[in-house]
């Protein structure tokens, strides 16, 4: 009698609830297989595999100058650079850089050479930017370089750290890691260039 309580206790108590779990996930994967407006805080492969979605569709797998991406934060729902011609009202006094967690055209940003090197030219021959190479990050939407520097955002920061911003002042970034776009940058160091 006491075996037939406690058998009964774990189907009831562990095994069922588990099941039920699990197919509360199963329902859900095989009714949302479409992209939608919340699908940017899955990773790129979860929405690679979604119906009607351009992640990873026509992308080459070098990043090239010139080239358009959209760049990623690899923490749990991380949220894409995004930037718009919102400026801060004090401090930098800057065009506003933030983490934005839905698809966006503000998003997107330009691959171009350091101001130093040889200036990008779209009908050249597509020059790829290699580990170590100094960039600028220039965002589609403004024409902005983004810029990092020690003037803190306004608003309030537990880390202690400041916000980048994008600026019409020449900005420059070191590409770490591998330099692929479907893999999220690494931490990039920063650069002034002389303009």
């Amino acid at each position: 009698m006491l075996g037939a309580h406690v058998v009964a206790r774990v189907v009831g108590l562990i095994i069922l609830p588990f099941l039920v779990y699990l197919l509360s996930f199963a329902i859900h994967f095989a009714v949302l297989t479409n992209t939608g407006p919340g699908d940017a805080q899955m990773s790129s492969l979860f929405q690679a595999n979604l119906r009607g979605t351009e992640v990873g569709r026509d992308s080459p797998l070098e990043v090239a100058y010139g080239s358009m991406a959209t760049i990623k934060n690899m923490g749990y729902g991380g949220g894409l650079l995004h930037s718009h011609v919102q400026t801060y009202p004090e401090g930098s006094g800057q065009q506003q850089v933030t983490c934005y967690h839905h698809k966006d055209a503000n998003n997107n940003w330009f691959f171009y050479p350091n101001r130093a090197d040889t200036p990008y030219d779209p009908a050249a021959e597509p020059r790829f930017i290699a580990d170590g190479d100094v960039i600028r990050l220039l965002h589609t939407q403004t024409g902005r370089n983004l810029h990092s520097h020690q003037i803190a955002a306004p608003s309030p920061s537990r880390t202690g750290r400041s916000l980048p911003t994008a600026t019409s002042r020449s900005a420059t970034r070191r590409t770490t890691g591998r330099s692929r776009s479907s893999a999220t940058p690494r931490p990039v160091t920063a650069a002034r260039s002389a303009p």
